[in-house]
């Protein structure tokens, strides 16, 4: 457990965990989360009501208690938020086999009918980052992939997607985008429909909300592994190493617990992604003359 700074507050996370259901949940709302149902109790109308704020109305259409998630506030385990999220590390450490999930600002347990989700009462880093742990593995049932990009539509509606390691200018480039409309910055989902390589905004955080709404879909025109440098140049990426960046992009999967049948879905996506997407090297400049460059 060397990854941690915190050690004490990580035990103690694990600790709430272990500790038992109340009863009295007050308030719930149920959604349709890209096709995932959850059905969401809490003590905190805030959270309902930044939940309904986030989400299409027709995600909440959801009769299904197909994902029962039962959310506890820190403060009923004596932590503020800032206390809560006093770690350093960024990473999501998981244990017994991905059934536990301890990050910065969320603590979360697989039990066998229900999840226990312990974050502030709002729509937040920690609600966020639940959903990327909780939900990512599930999507790939209903053949949709989270991955960690950002994606702006440009002047004809179609969608560029940006991959690279953090840092490496994701948020940069949506910001120079203005004023294209910006799908997601952080994570989105992408599927294959008709041959051809689509994006839906992810609603899973990130600093831009998308702007077309998270019910949407968009064909990707291309596909850019980002390196930021001292002029605009594109270069092509052949089709091993399209594959490569786009397995290093698949956000939030556990794979030491992925079954094998999972593993070789994900290979054979992203090859067939490759295979009808252009996907680019992008050596860039800081500068809106990218968006001149790409979207002239």
């Amino acid at each position: 457990m060397d990854e941690v700074s915190n050690q004490p507050l990580l035990q103690n996370k694990i600790a709430a965990l272990d500790s038992q259901l109340p009863t009295d949940f007050a308030f719930a709302v149920s959604c349709n989360y890209h096709g995932i149902n959850l059905d969401i109790k809490t003590r905190s109308l805030r959270l309902v009501n930044s939940i309904k704020n986030l989400v299409p109305d027709g995600w909440l259409e959801s009769t299904s208690s197909e994902c029962r998630i039962f959310v506890l506030d820190p403060l009923e385990f004596g932590h503020t938020p800032e206390s809560w999220s006093d770690e350093s590390s960024q990473d999501c450490l998981t244990f017994e086999e991905n059934t536990i999930a301890i990050q910065r600002d969320f603590a979360a347990r697989i039990f066998q009918d229900h999840v226990l989700l312990i974050c502030e009462d709002k729509v937040g880093d920690g609600f966020y980052n639940f959903l990327r742990w909780y939900l990512s593995e599930k999507l790939m049932l209903l053949n949709k992939y989270v991955v960690h990009a950002s994606c702006v539509l440009d002047k004809h509606n179609n969608a560029h997607l940006f991959l690279g390691h953090s840092g490496a200018g994701k948020t940069t480039i949506t910001k120079l985008s203005h004023p294209r409309s910006v799908l997601g910055d952080d994570m989105n989902l992408i599927s294959i429909d008709n041959n051809t390589l689509q994006v839906e905004a992810g609603a899973l955080g990130g600093q831009f909300n998308s702007m077309i709404g998270y019910d949407t879909k968009r064909t990707i025109v291309a596909c850019y592994w980002l390196n930021q440098a001292k002029a605009n140049e594109k270069k092509d990426l052949g089709p091993l190493s399209a594959n490569i960046k786009l397995l290093a992009s698949f956000a939030n999967l556990h794979w030491p617990t992925l079954p094998e049948e999972r593993i070789n879905q994900l290979i054979g996506f992203a090859s067939t992604a490759a295979s009808v997407t252009k996907f680019y090297q992008l050596n860039f400049l800081n500068t809106q003359a990218i968006w001149e460059f790409l979207d002239p």
